[in-house]
């Protein structure tokens, strides 16, 4: 069941899945680009190129559909290591404004894959290494789930 927890999440959630490319020109990706080019410019990293995945789904109970949109910074901290970060987009009336952004993984933390959003939560599957060995060098990492809120336009994770 532990494997089909995930593979279940990623079904139920694979529509609200968006393609947004690093570099395009609409104004939503212009919008994206501007806001992602100011937290790494904060960090001092570099958005890694063709990592990005959007979600779709409304995460303040508005009715709308706000846009989360995961990312990884490289050459961040002081150990210039990696990280892995959402950014949400609060939609109002079809205009959407970067209102908060959020670590989810990294190096030593864990991995983080948005899955989408259900019922004003951002899912997410991750892997964890072991006794903090750098994610994507073991064998076996331990799967998982997790689930993310929007509270007073900070993201919680809820256990």
């Amino acid at each position: 069941m532990r494997i089909l927890a995930p593979l279940l999440i990623t079904i139920l959630l694979s529509s609200s899945l968006l393609a947004l490319p690093a570099y395009a020109d609409t104004k939503l990706e212009r919008v994206v680009s501007r806001y992602l080019e100011g937290v790494a410019k904060v960090l001092k990293g570099k958005e890694q190129r063709g990592v990005r995945k959007a979600a779709l789904g409304d995460l303040d109970n508005d009715g709308d559909k706000d846009l989360v949109v995961s990312f990884l910074l490289e050459g961040v901290g002081e150990e210039k290591s990696w990280g892995q970060y959402i950014a949400i987009f609060r939609n109002d009336r079809g205009q959407y404004k970067g209102i908060t952004d959020e670590v989810v993984g990294g190096k030593f933390f864990r991995y983080f894959n948005l899955e989408g959003v259900l019922n004003q939560r951002i899912i997410g599957i991750t892997e964890t290494c072991p006794n903090h060995t750098p994610q994507g060098s073991c064998d076996k990492p331990a799967l998982g789930t997790v689930s993310l809120t929007l509270v007073k336009d900070k993201v919680v994770e809820r256990k």
